[in-house]
């Protein structure tokens, strides 16, 4: 249960007699009927969706492997969801579908207790998920984001047709420590991960990424991480990939868009023969009767909330440029020109390989969608600190950043797709019922049967009744 104020949990233990002999004495703590909660249908979905096959196909290095590995990636997977901000939506009951109860109580206890009465060692402790994540390498993440991506694609189709994609690296650091149980001295951590992301509606969901060490360069990760996905999204229908400077190889693009007919979007270097090209269009003049000049459009000011502004921003689309030879086939280019107050112009340019765009600031407007996975990475080191960890070994990291980038894209689709489907747990007949440190689910009939056997009992305690189900004390 929750305390909303505090948002802190109580695992409860299923003990029917315990709630049945309370319930003869008309004592309960809470009594709700047993529909499906917010949590149960997120779980449900994960189910229709078959993702919860995936955590069965967790890659799982270890030698002695006496815990199953999907132990491990259920509360991996279930850890995140306590820290959503929408957490209140749950309600002061976390879960009334008795299989998940089940679960979830069969994992709380085995957390307490271990696998084996009188035990000397508890096996299923925080510190055997840490022996067992510290195992995790960067293959095994990508296996299973892979598996999970299949799963997407099959279930969400219409979300991957003429899609865009968006990739960029971030870092994840854990400072040097001690674990806190064995002493042992760790050092820091520094990892860099590449993530690829769905762009949906100006929100950029994480669906896939590799980890690399901090020296690895961005590129290097981005060819590794689409050479792996593109079979599962190329077939999907995806159609464009944004990217910043740190991806610029020409012949590579080239093979995207040949091998798979995917455009490319991505900031070119000041040093490039492309930059210079095209800063020389802006120059040209027409020489032949009819020709037209390149043309600048006004556009919009950035959103810029510390350091100078620009007072003035337009832009200019230049056709067909063959200046970059790596490349192989021509390009467009967008320059974006700034102008400040003083008078200084500042420019950059965006080339848009395999690009049907004509209109400039269309074609800013999806250059500029690349801040949403900037977004959304401020979001996961601010409100899921994975920017900052905690001393870990480096697998570990992974694995703590893996299944917090997983949580928050199906939380995504999930609600995406419950607004437009049905429930899929249907309400019940049954009331969960909670006394003390005990809960028990109790068929409506059976509750009946026992009011009226009893009902002297709760006659007399009518007003403290009421008060319990938060209902008004009206005479009869």
């Amino acid at each position: 249960m929750s305390k909303p104020s505090s948002q802190t949990w109580q695992f409860l233990t299923e003990d029917v007699e315990a709630i049945l002999e309370g319930l003869r004495q008309a004592e309960f703590d809470h009594l709700y009927p047993a529909n499906p909660t917010l949590f149960d249908q997120f779980l449900a979905y994960l189910g229709e969706a078959g993702i919860r096959e995936t955590l069965e196909e967790f890659p799982d290095p270890r030698e002695r492997r006496s815990i199953p590995v999907r132990f491990f990636a259920q509360v991996l997977l279930v850890r995140p969801l306590f820290r959503v901000s929408s957490l209140a939506q749950l309600g002061p009951v976390l879960s009334t579908d008795p299989a998940l109860l089940h679960l979830l109580g069969f994992n709380a206890q085995q957390i307490e207790g271990g696998f084996r009465a009188n035990a000397r060692c508890r096996p299923f402790d925080e510190e055997a998920l840490a022996d067992f994540a510290a195992r995790i390498e960067p293959e095994h993440c990508l296996a299973h984001t892979l598996a999970v991506l299949k799963k997407l694609v099959s279930f969400h189709p219409e979300l991957f047709a003429e899609a865009s994609l968006l990739m960029d690296c971030k870092m994840v650091y854990a400072p040097a420590g001690k674990v806190s149980r064995s002493g042992r001295a760790l050092p820091a951590v520094n990892l860099k991960v590449c993530v690829l992301s769905l762009l949906w509606k100006g929100e950029a969901l994480p669906l896939a990424w590799l980890f690399g060490g901090e020296h690895e360069a961005d590129q290097t990760l981005g060819k590794a991480l689409l050479e792996a996905v593109l079979p599962v999204l190329g077939p999907a229908g995806v159609q464009e990939l944004v990217m910043d400077a740190g991806f610029v190889d020409g012949a590579w693009l080239a093979r995207l868009h040949r091998d798979w007919g995917l455009r490319s979007l991505l900031r070119v270097r000041e040093d490039m023969d492309l930059f210079a090209d095209a800063l020389g269009q802006t120059h040209l003049r027409p020489v032949l009767p009819g020709e037209k000049s390149p043309q600048w459009t006004e556009a919009p000011l950035p959103k810029i909330k510390k350091g100078r502004r620009p007072v003035q921003r337009r832009v200019m689309r230049c056709a067909g440029l063959e200046s970059w030879s790596r490349l192989g086939l021509p390009a467009d280019a967008l320059i974006v020109e700034d102008r400040f107050a003083e008078g200084e112009l500042r420019h950059f340019v965006v080339a848009a390989v395999g690009n049907t765009e004509e209109d400039p600031l269309a074609l800013l407007a999806r250059w500029r969608s690349r801040w949403a996975i900037e977004e959304f990475f401020m979001v996961a080191d601010r409100y899921g600190k994975l920017g900052r960890l905690f001393p870990c070994r480096p697998g570990f990291a992974r694995t703590w950043v893996h299944f917090a980038f997983l949580t928050y894209s199906l939380l995504f689709l999930f609600d995406l797709w419950s607004k437009d489907h049905p429930l899929l747990l249907s309400a019940t007949r049954d009331l969960l019922v909670i006394l003390g440190g005990h809960y028990a689910l109790i068929g409506l009939g059976q509750f009946t049967a026992l009011l009226l056997d009893h009902h002297d009992v709760w006659q007399s305690k009518r007003t403290e009744v009421m008060r319990k189900l938060d209902f008004p004390d009206q005479p009869p």
